[in-house]
């Protein structure tokens, strides 16, 4: 699987650097700023591969996405913006992209796209499991993910919340959560992982889960991969 990188921000390429360590058992291949040629040439081989890309692009974000569509029905193209208006027409044109994140981007953003895309065509990373051990301070308890319908952040614990109403305290961090159960949880917001089999849809803006009377937040970091979700189930 080729990963490219096409966006010359200093601090989201640092970001981007940062995650490669984490993928190092893989069959990834990272190529950062390549030119057109060699991204096209390697695209005619593997167009399954993963494309981060600059909305702003200097070779023109969003003609460049189209010209890599129109190439590669296959490959999953993921825009980069720091500006929030660009994520409308991200989707409303036929680009098709996997993805949109809004900078500036964590690790947790870049390895959940990575993850589930991986998933989808190796079945080697990000796959779902069945069970979950929760750790505090006196107690281990195993859950079924089934019974698991979010999780979300209290003070220096995290909660996780179960379809019969009980709140579990427990240590953790949701984007260690996030990274190591990106086949079965995906992120709405900064606090809150919502279990992908329970998402029923999007309320004003909120996460509606089934089997649950609360709605959760989605920010607008994560309200595209949200949509897109929603979508593609993907």
């Amino acid at each position: 699987m080729h990963i490219f990188y096409m966006d010359s921000d200093v601090d989201t390429l640092n970001v981007f650097h940062s995650i490669i360590p984490l993928l190092q058992s893989e069959t990834c291949t990272f190529r950062i700023n390549v030119s057109k040629k060699e991204l096209f040439d390697t695209l005619l081989s593997e167009k399954t591969s993963i494309i981060f890309l600059d909305t702003r692009h200097d070779d023109g974000g969003f003609s460049l996405a189209k010209a890599i569509r129109e190439f590669s029905e296959t490959c999953h193209i993921v825009f980069l913006s720091d500006h929030v208006e660009d994520m409308s027409f991200c989707f409303k044109n036929l680009i098709r992209p996997s993805g949109f994140i809004l900078k500036p981007a964590g690790e947790a953003e870049f390895l959940e796209i990575i993850r589930s895309v991986l998933q989808q065509n190796c079945g080697t990373v990000a796959a779902r499991v069945d069970k979950i051990c929760l750790s505090a301070q006196n107690f281990q308890r195993i859950l079924a993910v089934g019974d698991i319908l979010y999780f979300s952040t209290r003070g220096k614990k995290l909660v996780c919340r179960t379809r019969e109403g009980e709140n579990i305290e427990f240590y953790g961090t949701i984007k260690n959560l996030s990274s190591r159960y990106a086949g079965n949880f995906i992120r709405c917001h900064s606090g809150f992982l919502a279990n992908r089999d329970y998402i029923r849809g999007m309320h004003k803006g909120m996460l509606e889960l089934k089997n649950c009377t609360e709605l959760l937040p989605i920010s607008k970091r994560h309200r595209a991969e949200i949509s897109a979700f929603l979508r593609h189930g993907a």
